[in-house]
Parts: structure tokens; C-alpha cells; sequence
């Protein structure tokens, strides 16, 4: 626009100004909204990932705790000299065979594995939880963000 030499030609550059800012404010917005959307996805695949992790680990610890009274078990028929088939071989004091074939260094190292199985749920488990958390203080921001954006618009 041609200068005038009115008040408008000192007015302009400043509404000007004004116009871009808020354009660029209501980019700003836009964007604020996908974001607070895609964290409110992330957070339920995150509580989904959650209550997968608590059954995993209910599931570990169910099974540490049978293959620890199958190997107690085992251990007293072996005390007690019982002679049988069981997991279709050959048990007794000798054999250190146990119910489906196993023999008792077989449980030993089960129960490690699923001691170290249980404790790496509970770590996911933990860093699930705290990641969990992050995504509601960051949902919670982007949506003061997008309300203080529309009031500045």
C-alpha cells in the first residue's frame, strides 16, 4: 500500500504484525491439538502395555511358584526311595528325574530363568508406569497450551 500520510501509515505495520502473529498462533494451535491427540493415543497403548506387563509378570511368578512345588515335590519322592514311572521314565533316589522327564538341575535353572524374567517385568513394568505418568503431565501441557493459544487468538 501507498503511504497516505494519515495515522493509518504508523497503524499498519503494527496490525500487519498483528495479522502474522496470529496466523502463526493459530499454526501454533493446530499443531498443539494433533500433538495432545497422538499423546492421548501413547497413552493407551501405554495403559494397554501396562496391564500386559501385570499379567506377564502374574504369569512368571504363577510359574516360578508351581515348578518350585514341582521340584519340592520331586525332591521328596526322591528322599522317600520311590520307584515309578513318571513322565514315562524311570524315577528314583538314582535317577534325579522328575514329573515329564526333567531332572532337578533342569528345575534349578527354570526357577533362575523365571527369577530373571519376573525381575525384568518388573522393571518394564516400573519404566511403563513412569513413562505412563510423562504422558499425562505432557497431555495435561499441550492442553493448557491449546487453551491459553485460544485465548491469545
Amino acid at each position: 500500500m501507498r503511504a497516505t500520510g494519515t495515522v493509518v501509515d504508523r497503524i499498519y505495520p503494527f496490525l500487519a504484525r498483528l495479522q502474522h502473529m496470529s496466523s502463526r498462533i493459530m499454526q501454533v494451535k493446530t499443531m498443539v491439538e494433533d500433538l495432545h491427540n497422538v499423546l492421548q493415543r501413547q497413552q493407551e497403548h501405554l495403559s494397554q502395555l501396562d496391564h500386559r506387563l501385570v499379567d506377564s509378570l502374574a504369569l512368571a511368578k504363577d510359574l516360578a511358584v508351581e515348578t518350585g512345588q514341582m521340584s519340592s515335590r520331586s525332591s521328596a519322592q526322591r528322599a522317600g526311595g520311590s520307584l515309578g514311572m513318571l513322565g514315562g521314565r524311570a524315577s528314583g533316589p538314582m535317577s534325579e528325574e522328575v514329573p515329564g522327564g526333567l531332572r532337578s538341575g533342569d528345575f534349578l535353572r527354570i526357577n533362575n530363568l523365571l527369577d530373571r524374567q519376573i525381575s525384568l517385568l518388573e522393571q518394564a513394568k516400573t519404566s511403563g508406569g513412569q513413562a505412563s505418568e510423562l504422558s499425562k503431565r505432557c497431555t495435561i501441557g499441550t492442553r493448557i497450551l491449546s487453551q491459553r493459544l485460544k485465548e491469545a487468538g
